[in-house]
């Protein structure tokens, strides 16, 4: 049970072995003296299931200047973090890389470990090829599908059936005027870059809007049964 004993030092110095002291790393190595690398090895992945365990989940949507990473930029990034009710809206418009390291910040401060989203492959794609440009590490739990969700892909498995973000709120009961919809939003930047300060405000209201509509879909998800394995 060498694992045990390195366990219980990730637990203690929070993940990182170097605070331990050289007498704890040895008592560790020879709880197991056949082979003290598997036995760490093993020990790191019962930690970060313990880390994943305790991390909180978040609904996500950004904005963007258009439909291509590799061409287009991020406007405006908002998390509402479910585990505690706080909503996180990063301004990217006039710094890109400034907001998504700020975004992955706010993914380390409250630990989130598993993202929510309407079409959230869209956004994922955005956050990594645009994460990618400016060499921003991006967070390991996130380099898979797993901490991933698509509620739209819950609500309807074919990905090519119509209905936007809207369209799915309101048949669930949500109704929320807003006068500004998604295709309108790279407008509405080029005007914000004239000097129309009211432009980046108008397309933060509708990102927050649609970070409402989103939480709202997953919560008849949930109390109707279909995240019910999120617990």
């Amino acid at each position: 049970m060498g694992w045990v004993d390195y366990y219980n030092l990730l637990v203690k110095y929070g993940g990182d072995l170097s605070k331990a002291s050289e007498e704890e790393l040895r008592s560790a190595e020879e709880g197991n003296p056949n082979n003290p690398y598997d036995a760490l090895m093993l020990a790191i992945r019962k930690y970060r299931e313990y880390r994943e365990g305790l991390g909180c989940k978040a609904i996500i949507d950004i904005e963007t200047t258009g439909l291509e990473p590799l061409r287009d930029r991020i406007i405006v990034i908002g998390l509402y973090v479910l585990d505690t009710g706080d909503s996180v809206i990063i301004d990217c418009s006039d710094n890109e890389e400034m907001g998504l390291r700020a975004f992955w910040g706010a993914i380390e401060k409250y630990n989130i470990v598993k993202l929510y989203g309407f079409g959230i492959d869209f956004d994922w794609t955005f956050i990594k090829w645009r994460s990618l440009k400016y060499k921003i590490k991006i967070l390991r739990h996130f380099k898979k599908w797993e901490g991933r969700f698509d509620l739209r892909q819950i609500l309807n498995s074919n990905r090519f059936a119509k209905g936007t973000l809207r369209d799915y709120a309101e048949f669930l009961g949500l109704h929320i005027n807003d006068d500004c919809h998604g295709h309108t939003v790279p407008e509405l930047y080029k005007l914000y870059l004239d000097g129309h300060e009211k432009a980046l405000e108008d397309i933060i209201r509708h990102l927050k809007r649609d970070l409402e509509r989103t939480k709202h879909i997953y919560d008849v998800l949930k109390e109707c049964g279909l995240l019910e394995e999120e617990g």
